[in-house]
């Protein structure tokens, strides 16, 4: 099997530049920050935490917070849906996450953020964290944040509250703003929650409050910030959903202790630090991807053990620390053996001179792991490099590139990126209906001459292409939350059953079951 080695394998040593992100709050989902490697400082409720590696800090919905890692750190931010965690998850606490679950926190991380088809059965975030966490004493149990209608007036009315607890606007004053009766929107709360609006708003006050007195503000203060015009009122409002006095609260939160940089005020402001290091990890399972069509060039990296690699009609048996380029346009189809993982460690753009049997396998130094995580959490999420800091990441990634489509090394007759070009089309605007002949008229080429470009380069012919670009869209557009019938309308099927039987022909379940998988992931 060809292969070769990177063309500036000095680049892999450059410095990893810190990354920063924040401050920001995130008002429907919890925030999980694992420190791979290195150091890091987070800012979340009050208090300033610093983090060794192997450390995580859990910070949930509403808690503004800030983070920066320092230079040759890896840190990894994961996005958790509070509904599925518990109510011992309701305030900041610190968590030490073994180096024997590295591997599987990488995995969680890759399919929280990037990649879909989640196999059932292989371990959630809150799940498996629980395992390394002792049960949470605290009065936080009874006020998470209460669940979301899903009616859209009824649901903007409550993000709003959420972000506003301390309006006094009504809920006739909330209706007439959306349009809609006092009545109505009544109705909506109660169906989709279960909860009247006022008992909504009283408990989302309360969560918002029992955050705020865990960071060790003042109960009259934390009163007034959430619409309680008296100390009296906030407290029976407040001892009514948690059971507690908001002073009662506090004292409570005061006694939870952690390790908190800083003076001995932040000192009282998070969860015990817990440390199970004999806790064996959950496997990473054997599983397989549908095949996938992007519209940029992406640079796969074997992360640990081995996989099975589809690019168009060729076939590759890949194992720790190869990696290989993927050109635009060509479909491609991953199968996992039980603890491997194959992770997006860079993307790029632009027109490429190179046929699939030019692209060969590129052997990756072993030193240039950490910097290649690096580059894969920059790359995918808000956690970004300081640029001015110095360059390792792209240089080690442009030289990368450069090995595989550096002129010369692809065949004088190879594509000139009419895949790449027509899927870039087709992945935004997938409705688009234009045949074979309309794309070669369109890029100048004859027909003859493109379809045997897609039978050489994408394995198949340009209809069966076409479906596998449309499907992959639908599973993006599903994910995302929107329904079956305006992803049909979105890919330009003629109706939801026509789009519904291709899809299940495509994947074995309809697109309902497909997005209630999804629904239920992290």
């Amino acid at each position: 099997m060809p292969s070769f080695e990177v063309a500036d394998p000095t680049a892999a040593r450059a410095a990893l530049p810190p990354t920063a992100i924040g401050p920001i709050t995130e008002p429907f989902d919890g925030v999980l920050l694992w420190l791979h490697s290195g150091s890091a400082t987070v800012e979340a409720a009050g208090a300033r935490h610093e983090l060794a590696a192997g450390e995580a800090i859990w910070i949930p919905p509403g808690v503004e917070h800030r983070a920066e890692a320092e230079a040759d750190a890896v840190l990894f931010p994961y996005l958790v849906a509070p509904a599925r965690w518990g109510s011992g998850w309701a305030h900041v606490r610190v968590v030490v996450i073994p180096r024997s679950w590295e591997a599987w926190m990488i995995y969680r991380w890759d399919d929280n953020t990037l990649t879909a088809d989640e196999t059932p059965g292989a371990g959630d975030l809150r799940t498996e964290l629980e395992r390394l966490t002792p049960p949470d004493p605290s009065p936080a149990a009874s006020l998470s944040p209460p669940p979301l209608p899903r009616s859209p007036e009824a649901l903007e009315v409550a993000r709003a509250v959420l972000r506003q607890p301390a309006s006094a606007r009504g809920i006739d004053g909330w209706a007439a703003l959306h349009n809609v009766s006092g009545r109505t929107l009544q109705r909506q709360f109660v169906r989709d929650t279960g909860l009247s609006f006022s008992t909504w708003r009283a408990r989302a006050r309360a969560s918002a409050a029992a955050r705020r007195l865990d960071a060790g503000e003042g109960a009259e203060a934390v009163g007034r910030s959430v619409g309680y015009r008296t100390p009296s009122g906030f407290s029976r409002a407040f001892r009514r959903q948690a059971g507690v006095t908001p002073r009662a609260r506090a004292r409570a939160a005061g006694g939870r202790a952690g390790r908190v940089a800083g003076g001995p005020e932040n000192r009282d402001r998070v969860s015990p630090v817990v440390s199970a290091a004999s806790v064996p990890p959950p496997p990473v399972p054997m599983r397989s991807f549908w095949t996938a069509v992007a519209d940029h060039h992406e640079l796969l990296w074997v992360y640990r053990g081995e996989v099975r690699l589809r690019i168009g009609p060729r076939r590759w048996v890949m194992r720790q620390g190869q990696a290989i380029w993927v050109p635009a346009g060509l479909p491609h189809a991953i199968d996992f053996t039980a603890g491997a993982l194959m992770l997006t460690v860079g993307i790029a753009h632009g027109r490429v001179a190179t046929r699939v049997g030019d692209l060969e396998i590129i052997s990756v130094p072993s030193h240039a792991e950490r910097l290649l995580l690096h580059t894969m959490v920059g790359e995918h999420t808000s956690l970004r490099p300081d640029t001015g800091h110095g360059a390792g990441n792209g240089a080690f990634v442009n030289a990368m590139f450069r090995a595989q489509f550096a002129p010369g090394r692809a065949g004088a007759e190879g594509a000139d990126g009419a895949l790449g070009e027509i899927a870039l089309v087709l992945r935004r605007d997938p409705a688009d209906r234009r045949g074979l002949a309309d794309w070669a008229a369109h890029l100048c080429v004859g027909s003859a001459a493109l379809g045997r470009e897609f039978v050489t380069q994408a394995g198949e012919s340009f209809p069966r292409w076409r479906a596998k670009v449309r499907m992959d869209v639908a599973r993006e557009l599903l994910r995302a939350g929107s329904p079956p019938g305006e992803v049909a309308r979105a890919l330009g099927y003629a109706g939801a059953p026509a789009f519904s039987g291709a899809f299940a022909t495509a994947h074995g379940l309809s697109p309902r079951d497909y997005a209630r998988r999804e629904a239920g992931r992290d």
